[in-house]
């Protein structure tokens, strides 16, 4: 099984941080949990290089297993963002320069098809831990 830090950025109006890859649709900020690195730091170099953002890492939301085969996927709830932006383009250093559209998503209702049916799953995931 593979190991994914999926930080979650919480806002008070009940969104959470996403972003739009050129190539891929939208997404939530996950990636690998490299040989010698912790979680909550995997969830932090996630977030920075996907996002731009640098927030430290908090209590683990937990993990789960049901939303990617071969994959279990650990949720980590990041310290409160500044909240001045709604939107902003981050070049990805570690995606061949990509730019990342990054936005709030709300978690109730349904994602739009741009999410794939992982994110999907960690979205419903995320939205039973929040609350």
């Amino acid at each position: 099984m593979m190991d994914k830090a999926c930080p979650v950025v919480p806002r008070g109006d009940g969104t959470i941080l996403a972003f739009r890859h050129p190539q891929a649709g939208s997404q939530f900020v996950k990636g690998t949990v490299e040989a010698g690195e912790t979680g909550p730091h995997a969830a932090r170099r996630e977030l920075a290089e996907e996002s731009g953002l640098d927030l430290v890492p908090l209590t683990s939301l937990g993990r789960s297993d049901a939303i990617e085969d071969g994959q279990i996927w650990h949720f980590w709830p990041m310290d409160a963002p500044d909240e001045r932006f709604d939107r902003w383009d981050h070049p990805a250093p570690d995606d061949g320069g990509h730019l990342f559209s990054v936005f709030w998503q709300a978690l109730s209702g349904p994602l739009s098809a741009e999410f794939a049916p992982t994110f999907r799953r960690a979205a419903t995931h995320i939205e039973a831990v929040l609350k």
